[in-house]
């Protein structure tokens, strides 16, 4: 996946793109002569000849059932598509943070929280500790590196 340069990773997302529109267009094209069908069945039998107001409807409807098909293309496709991309772009993460309306950081920790919100608190008491040790765990830190083992530190917890 690394190797992938964009150019061929839209390439292969517009291949994918195309025969997702391909299925989508027959998918129409056969509600469309399903509607046409019904619709020339019922003016036959009732023999009524469409008015402005009722042809204006039936454009309308027709609208609005082809706006739904593209919504439903959309939501069909954007996952998908996000997830075909390099994962260094981090659209999945990007997509997420905006459908929650926050920022990525945000969004994460609302995320972790919903997950498991013990482990949320574990791991802001684990920042908490971190805080108040700052100075303690830098310089054992330091020593650590300069010795090039692990050593033990002391901390303070609470209070």
């Amino acid at each position: 996946m690394l190797a992938l340069t964009p150019d061929v990773v839209a390439s292969q997302l517009r291949v994918h793109v195309a025969a997702g529109r391909q299925e989508i267009l027959r998918e129409l094209s056969g509600v469309t002569t399903a509607f046409s069908n019904a619709t020339g069945v019922l003016a036959q039998s009732a023999g009524v000849v469409r008015t402005r107001e009722a042809q204006r409807r039936s454009v309308a409807y027709a609208a609005l059932a082809g706006a739904v098909a593209a919504l439903v293309a959309w939501l069909g496709l954007s996952g998908p598509a996000a997830r075909a991309l390099p994962a260094s772009w981090q659209v999945p993460e990007r997509l997420a943070a905006a459908a929650m309306g926050q920022d990525r950081w945000a969004a994460g920790a609302r995320l972790m929280r919903g997950a498991d919100a013990s482990a949320w608190r574990r791991l802001g008491r684990g920042e908490e500790i971190v805080v108040q040790n700052r100075r303690v765990l830098d310089a054992c830190l330091k020593r650590a590196e300069r010795l090039g083992r692990p050593v033990a530190c002391e901390v303070r917890i609470g209070g």
